[in-house]
């Protein structure tokens, strides 16, 4: 009988060190080097780059167009009066000049701030005037309603003094007389065409001025009385004489 160990079935693995191949993986030739290990370290970013300079705009030598008529229109407007009209035209061109001016670099920058000061000052002085022009408008109005009453009521106080005293309408005395007794002012009732006051005229004068008063009651308004011919003729007042 032999003494020889018995003989150890071969190993149903791989043998220490080595991994099955996965599903799919290609085997290395035979000879070929193994494959090297595998790094456990994360995948490092690519390196930064420091972000590219672009060269600044450089400013253009040349003056702004915009800049020059907004200041051309500002001084016009003064010179020929027009001021909320060139004042807005001013204001549009400076703007425009000040934005065009910022992204090209050009010159004329204090030529379109000076063309929009001077159109801003422009505009509202335009508007002053324009509404001192409608108060002086409506004033006026207002005053001329005010001369046309006073002189209709003048005319009638003449015919009342010419039947009360039973003298001619168209006397001195009559006007005289009823200019004193009215609320007018002496120097309010004057000759139209001499500008001398009524209370001083004689007939003669008055004949002479065709009997036409002007009746002043303040410095907007006036209207022109025709002294009536009879106590009963209409009395006649116009705006002017």
């Amino acid at each position: 009988m032999s003494n020889e160990p018995p003989a150890q079935p071969p190993p149903s693995g791989p043998p220490p060190g080595w991994e099955l191949p996965s599903p799919g993986a290609v085997s290395p030739a035979p000879g070929a080097a193994p494959p090297a290990p595998r790094s456990s370290s994360p995948v490092s970013a690519p390196p930064a780059y420091p972000p590219t300079a672009y060269p600044a705009t450089q400013p253009s030598g040349k003056t702004e167009p915009f800049a020059i008529v907004s200041l051309a229109v500002a001084l016009g407007g003064i010179l020929i009066c027009l001021f909320p009209v060139t004042g807005i035209l001013a204001v549009v061109f400076g703007h425009v000049a000040l934005g065009r001016i910022k992204r090209t670099g050009m010159k004329g920058r204090g030529m379109a701030l000076a063309g929009v000061i001077v159109g801003y000052a422009e505009i509202v002085l335009g508007v002053i005037l324009i509404a001192g022009f409608i108060v002086l408008g409506a004033v006026s109005v207002n005053s001329t309603n005010d001369a046309r009453r006073d002189a209709d009521r003048l005319g009638r106080d003449i015919q009342d003094v010419a039947v009360s005293e039973d003298i001619p309408t168209r006397s001195a005395e009559a006007v005289r007389r009823a200019v004193l007794e009215s609320d007018l002012d002496e120097a309010d009732v004057t000759l139209a065409t001499t500008g001398r006051r009524a209370v001083d005229a004689t007939t003669r004068r008055l004949d002479a001025e065709l009997w036409q008063l002007e009746v002043s009651t303040s410095l907007f308004g006036s209207a022109c009385l025709i002294v009536p011919s009879t106590p009963s003729a209409p009395v006649i007042v116009r705006d002017t004489c």
